[in-house]
């Protein structure tokens, strides 16, 4: 199986789907994914309210929910809330994309394992996705100029 993320990118949220692809293979290889199946969408928050119900069992929507579906080779989903993206960065006053391209790559981290069960994850989790975060954002930003 090639790896494949094209045409699996709807997300909506003012990022290029080639910025996302970069970000998802640079992620992934760092973990040692070279071969995977990966789907990124945004949903409405009821949808995502249902699906936080369905497989977490906590009521109301979240901002991204990550499903693993089979690892070898990977086979995964990402799903952003749009109107948490929304409201998020419109309260850090950030552009729509950044707040997207944040929840992304933790989405990716969660998919290569990095999780925050416990403060010493989660703080693990924060370093590295900050690290990705503002390599990425910066190439946003130079891609404006």
């Amino acid at each position: 199986m090639a790896s494949r993320i094209d045409g699996h990118i709807k997300t909506g949220l003012g990022l290029e789907s080639r910025l996302v692809r970069q970000v998802v293979k640079e992620i992934l290889a760092d973990y040692g994914i070279g071969k995977y199946d990966l789907i990124i969408n945004s949903l409405p928050a009821k949808e995502m309210a249902e699906l936080n119900q369905r497989f977490r069992g906590i009521m109301g929507s979240t901002d991204v929910l990550t499903f693993v579906l089979e690892s070898e080779p990977l086979e995964a989903e990402i799903y952003l809330c749009r109107e948490q993206v929304i409201q998020s960065a419109a309260a850090k006053g950030i552009p729509l994309r950044l707040e997207a391209l944040k929840l992304i790559i933790h989405g990716l981290l969660h998919i290569a394992g990095c999780h925050h069960h416990n403060e010493i994850e989660a703080e693990n989790n924060r370093t590295v996705m900050e690290k990705y975060y503002i390599k990425y954002a910066r190439q946003l930003e130079n891609d404006e100029e």
